[in-house]
C-alpha cells in the first residue's frame, strides 16, 4: 500500500531529482521548499488509485519545472480534484497526516493509514465531490503535521518526522557545503528504496549531485539536527563543523566518510544515531559531548584508525557493536555513569591492551570484548553479577582475571580460547561453569573451584591441554559432556562422593590420566567418559555404582586392573573395548547384563569369570580376544549371539555348564577349539545348530560335565572324563 508518506518523500524525491539536473552554481543559496512539498501533498492525498499516481508523478515533474523556472504555481493547486476509483476495493490511502505508526529499530518508514480503515471495504468517497471542488486543506490547518520539536532526552531520535515549518537552507561553494537557516534536517535513507508505481527510487540528500565533491561541511547555528544519511558516503569529507544548536546527529549520518579524520561534537548533541560514524576509516580523533546519553548502535563501527576516545560521564549506555573494529584503540576507560554495555561493544578491537570498567556496571553483555586479541589483564569490579556469553573469546593475549567476588554468572563460551590465561580462581556463589565457557585455554595450569558450584557443564574446560591437577568441590554433582575432553597433562583428578552424572566424552582423550575412582553415587555414567585415556592403568568402582556406560573405557590402551563392586548390574557396550593391556577381568554374580562388544578386541586378555547371573553373551563380546585360552559359559546362559567369540585365535577350551537355546552358528568362528566340556549329554548336543562352525563340530566333546573337570589341552585328557 502506498502511504501518505510515501507519497510525501516521493514529491521531495522528485524536486531533489530536478534540482540535481541543474547547472551547478557554485555559492547560489538552494531551500527545502516547504510549500511546494505540502502543495503537492494535498493534490497526491485525493488520489484513489494506482493508475492516478503516475498522473501525479507527470504533474510533479512539470510542476517542479514551473518551479524552478519561477512560474507562480498558485492556480496549479488552487482548484485541483482528481475523481478516485470507486470500484477498486484494495486501494487505501491515508487521509490522517498526523497518523503515524512507530518505526522499525532500522528506522524504516513504515505505512501510514487512517485508523478507521477496513482493508476488504472500498474506499468511502463523498458523494458531492466533483473535479472543480476546491481542497480545503491549508498548510496550517493542521497544527500536529509538522510541529517544531524541542529535542529532549525522550524524544526518539529513529521516528521520522516531516520537515519543519522554518525554513533551511544550503549553499555549495568550492568543495564547502553550508546548511543554514533554523529547524530540523529531514531524514535521508541512503540504504533504503522507496516503491512509486511501477519505478523505485532512492532517498538522496539534496546535494546528492554534489556529493563526491564536499570537502568541509559547516553546520550553521540554527540548525537542530543533521539528518539520517545527510553526509554518508561523502568520499572525500575532511572537515565538519557543527554548531552548538545541534542536539541530535541521524542515523549513518557521516557513515563511510573515508578521509574524515577528526570530529568534534558540540556540548548540545544529546544522542548519536547508529552508525553515524561508522566505516570512517581515517577517523582518528573524536571529542563527544558532555551531555551525550547513549553511544548508540555501531556509532563508531569499524573506525579502524580511532586510536583513542574519551567517553563523558554524562553516557550511561554503550549500545551494541559501538566500537566494533576499531583495530588502532588501545585503552578505554568506561565512566562510573555508565551501567550497561551491550553485545559487542568493544569486540574485534585488536589493539585494546587496557580496559578500565564502570564500578557501577552490573553485565558485561555477549562478545563485549570478544576478539580483542592484545588485552592483557582485566579486573572484574565488585558491582558486576555476569559475564555474558563470548564476552572475552579469543582474547588470546589474555594471562589474569581478577573476578569479582559478587559475581554468579559466566556465560557460554566467555572466556574460550583465551590461550595465555594461566591461573584461574573462581569466587564463591558460582553454581555452574557453562558450556565451554574455558575451552581452549592452553596456557591453563591452575584452577581453583568454588564450594557453591554444583555443576561443571558441557565442554567447559575441555582442550585445555596444560592443566595438570584439579580439585572438584564435594558440592558438584555434575560433570557435563566433554568437560575435560583432550586435558592431555592432566594427571590426577578427585570425583567427589556426591557426583551423581559423568557425561559424554567427560574425560575422552585424558592422554597423562594414571587412576580414576568413579563414586558409588553416580546415576548417569554416559557413553566414552574416559574414552582414548591411552595411560589410564587402574580402574576402580566404589559400591553403590550400577551401571557403567556403552564404551566408557573403550581404546585406554594401558588399562591393566579393573574391580566392580557387587552392586554393579549392568555394563553396556563396547564398555571395556580396545583395552589391549587388559589380562584379567571378573564379573560379579550382581550383573545381569553386559552389551555388545563389551570385551572386543581386548588382545591381551587371558582370563575371564563370568556372573553366574547373565542370560545372554551378545555379539562381539568377546571377539577378537586373542590371547583368550579358555572360557567358562555359566548355566545361567540361555542365548549366544553371533560373532559372541570370533577371532579368538588362541580359544581351545570351552565350558558348557548348561544347555543355551539360542547358539548361534557364527558365535565360535575362527576358534582351534579342541575341547568341549558339556553339561548336557549327546542327545542335548543335536539340539545346538553349529553345523556351520568347524572347531565345534570337530572339537572332542565331553558329556556331563559337573565343572569340576580338570583338562590337560595339551594332552588332550580330561582327570575325569579321560
Amino acid at each position: 500500500m502506498v502511504t501518505d508518506l510515501m507519497l510525501r518523500e516521493a514529491a521531495a524525491e522528485a524536486e531533489r531529482t530536478l534540482l540535481s539536473l541543474l547547472p551547478e552554481n557554485n555559492g547560489e543559496k538552494h531551500t527545502f521548499s516547504k510549500q511546494f512539498e505540502e502543495n503537492m501533498k494535498k493534490l497526491i492525498r485525493r488520489a484513489k488509485h494506482p493508475f492516478r499516481y503516475h498522473t501525479l508523478r507527470a504533474v510533479a515533474v512539470v510542476a517542479l519545472v514551473m518551479l524552478v523556472f519561477g512560474v507562480n504555481l498558485g492556480l496549479l493547486f488552487t482548484n485541483v480534484n482528481i475523481n478516485p476509483h470507486p470500484t477498486d476495493p484494495t486501494v487505501t490511502v491515508s487521509t490522517d497526516p498526523t497518523e503515524h505508526t512507530k518505526p522499525t529499530e532500522a528506522s524504516e518508514p513504515t505505512e501510514v493509514t487512517d485508523a478507521t480503515e477496513t482493508p476488504t471495504e472500498a474506499p468511502t468517497v463523498a458523494p458531492t465531490e466533483t473535479p472543480t471542488e476546491t481542497p480545503t486543506e491549508t498548510p496550517t490547518e493542521t497544527p500536529t503535521e509538522n510541529p517544531t520539536i524541542a529535542p529532549t532526552e525522550d524524544t526518539d531520535p529513529t521516528e521520522p518526522t516531516t520537515l519543519p515549518n522554518e525554513e533551511l537552507t544550503w549553499t555549495f561553494d568550492n568543495g564547502t557545503l553550508t546548511i543554514s537557516g533554523n529547524g530540523k534536517m529531514p531524514q535521508y535513507k541512503i540504504d533504503e528504496d522507496l516503491s512509486w508505481g511501477d519505478s523505485t527510487i532512492r532517498l538522496r540528500p539534496p546535494w546528492y549531485s554534489v556529493l563526491q565533491k564536499i570537502e568541509t561541511v559547516i553546520i550553521e547555528d540554527g540548525v537542530k539536527s543533521i539528518g539520517d544519511g545527510a553526509f554518508a558516503d561523502c568520499a572525500n569529507l575532511i572537515n565538519v563543523t557543527i554548531a552548538d544548536s545541534v542536539t541530535q546527529i541521524g542515523i549513518q549520518a557521516f557513515k563511510n566518510c573515508e578521509k574524515l579524520e577528526s570530529i568534534t561534537l558540540p556540548n548540545s548533541v544529546i544522542r548519536i544515531g547508529e552508525q553515524a560514524f561508522s566505516s570512517c576509516q581515517k577517523l582518528k580523533s573524536v571529542t563527544l559531548s558532555q551531555h551525550l546519553g547513549t553511544i548508540s548502535k555501531k556509532a563508531f563501527y569499524s573506525c579502524s584508525a580511532l586510536t583513542n576516545i574519551t567517553i563523558p560521564d554524562s553516557v550511561t549506555l554503550i549500545s551494541a557493536n559501538a566500537f566494533t573494529g576499531c583495530d588502532a584503540l588501545t585503552q578505554i576507560t568506561i565512566p562510573d555513569s555508565i551501567t550497561s554495555i551491550d553485545t559487542g561493544a568493544f569486540s574485534s578491537c585488536k589493539a585494546l591492551t587496557s580496559v578500565t570498567l564502570s564500578n557501577n556496571l552490573t553485565i558485561i553483555s555477549d562478545n563485549t570484548f570478544a576478539d580483542c586479541s592484545a588485552l592483557a589483564s582485566i579486573t572484574i569490579p565488585d558491582s558486576v553479577i555476569a559475564i555474558g556469553e563470548y564476552a572475552f573469546q579469543s582474547c588470546t593475549a589474555l594471562t589474569q582475571v581478577s573476578f569479582s567476588d559478587t559475581l554468579y554468572g559466566i556465560g557460554n563460551f566467555a572466556f574460550k580460547n583465551c590461550s595465555s590465561l594461566k591461573t584461574l580462581i573462581l569466587p564463591e556463589g558460582i553454581k555452574t561453569i557453562n558450556y565451554a565457557a574455558f575451552e581452549d585455554c592452553t596456557s591453563l595450569t591452575s584452577v581453583t573451584l568454588p564450594m557453591s558450584l554444583q555443576r561443571i557443564d558441557m565442554q567447559a574446560f575441555s582442550k585445555c591441554a596444560s592443566l595438570t591437577t584439579i580439585n572438584i568441590p564435594e558440592t558438584v554433582n555434575a560433570i557435563g559432556d566433554f568437560a575435560f575432553y583432550e586435558c592431555t597433562k592432566l594427571t590426577d583428578i578427585r570425583l567427589p562422593d556426591g557426583l551423581t552424572e559423568i557425561g559424554y566424552y567427560a574425560f575422552g582423550s585424558c592422554d597423562s590420566l594414571t587412576q580414576i575412582t568413579i563414586p558409588g553415587s553416580v546415576e548417569i555414567f554416559d557413553n566414552n567418559a574416559f574414552t582414548g585415556c591411552a595411560n589410564l592403568t587402574q580402574v576402580r568402582f566404589a559400591e553403590g555404582l550400577t551401571r557403567i556406560g556403552k564404551q566408557a573405557f573403550s581404546d585406554c590402551g594401558a588399562l591393566k586392573d579393573i574391580f566392580f563392586p557387587d552392586t554393579v548390574t549392568e555394563i553396556d557396550a563396547g564398555a571395556f573395548a580396545n583395552c589391549s593391556a587388559l589380562t584379567e577381568v571378573v564379573i560379579p554374580d550382581s550383573v545381569r547384563t553386559i552389551g555388545s562388544a563389551t570385551f572386543g578386541q581386548c588382545d591381551s586378555l587371558k582370563k575371564v569369570t563370568l556372573s553366574k547371573n547373565l542370560e545372554t553373551l551378545p555379539s562381539d563380546v568377546f571377539v577378537r580376544c586373542t590371547a583368550l585360552t579358555e572360557i567358562e559359559i555359566p548355566a545361567s546362559v540361555t542365548d549366544i549371539h553371533y560373532l559372541a567369540f570370533t577371532g579368538c585365535t588362541a580359544l581351545k577350551v570351552l565350558r558348557l555348564c548348561g544347555v543355551p537355546e539360542t547358539f548361534n552358528s557364527s558365535a565360535f568362528l575362527d576358534c582351534p577349539l579342541w575341547h568341549v566340556m558339556f553339561a548336557g549329554s549327546e542327545e542335548d548336543r543335536s539340539k545346538l545348530n553349529f553345523e556351520g562352525v568347524p572347531a565345534l563340530r570337530d572339537a572332542t566333546w565331553h558329556y556331563n560335565c559337573t565343572g569340576a573337570e580338570i583338562l590337560d589341552p595339551e594332552n588332550e585328557t580330561c582327570s575325569i572324563c579321560g
